[in-house]
């Protein structure tokens, strides 16, 4: 997670920092990529980068928290849904937003599918990468008692626990269907969205009475 210092950076500065993680880490994924070409990229000293980061992997969760902020920013502002079919609507809308963010451009696409294949194998990463989506969890899980509530979702789990089926599924998924190199054509990850959607709707729908 980034130090709180960055958040009260310049729009300017952490739009440039972005930037050029971003097209580094599509060129070159999260092995290759470079922190010093990242740097000279946004023109940035190594003594500024440590000010607002303890280190790479906390700039590359910074990075795919920007990638999934269209789909975090929605699901936390969804109105509650009132019926089950709403719920499986908004459930699929967030679904398809970030889908969406990530096929707005090859660099996205890149992006993601990189550092998501570094999560299924780097665990010291994926430590760093789950507090940031701190906030977007929370959200998930009040959604998913809500679902609850309605009888969309079942109840004899708890939201905590659908959440690490639904993780389950996700890289499980991912760690069958995504390659070992290279990046997602279009086509891959709209396969591999449509299969973690088909295995997340039987694994916590509520069944039908």
């Amino acid at each position: 997670m980034p130090r709180p210092r960055y958040e009260r950076a310049a729009p300017e500065l952490k739009t440039a920092i972005l930037a050029a993680a971003r097209k580094e880490i599509a060129r070159a994924g999260y092995e290759g990529a470079s922190l010093n070409r990242i740097l000279e990229e946004a023109g940035l000293s190594k003594g500024a980068f440590y000010y607002y980061f303890d280190d790479k992997d906390d700039l590359v969760a910074t990075v795919l928290l920007d990638q999934y902020r269209p789909a975090s920013e929605l699901i936390e502002a969804l109105t509650q849904p009132k019926t089950v079919k709403a719920f499986w609507a908004a459930m699929e809308k967030v679904n398809r937003r970030q889908l969406d963010a990530m096929e707005s451009s090859r660099e996205s696409m890149d992006v993601v599918s990189n550092i998501g294949r570094a999560t299924l194998t780097n665990k010291a990463l994926a430590e760093k990468i789950l507090p940031v989506f701190a906030p977007f969890i929370g959200a998930f899980l009040e959604f998913l008692r809500k679902g609850q509530k309605l009888g969309a979702v079942r109840k004899d789990l708890s939201a905590e626990v659908l959440l690490a089926v639904a993780s389950g599924i996700k890289e499980g998924v991912g760690r069958t269907l995504l390659p070992a190199e290279g990046t997602l054509s279009t086509e891959q990850l709209e396969h591999f969205t449509r299969v973690v959607w088909d295995l997340l709707k039987r694994a916590i729908r509520a069944e039908e009475r």
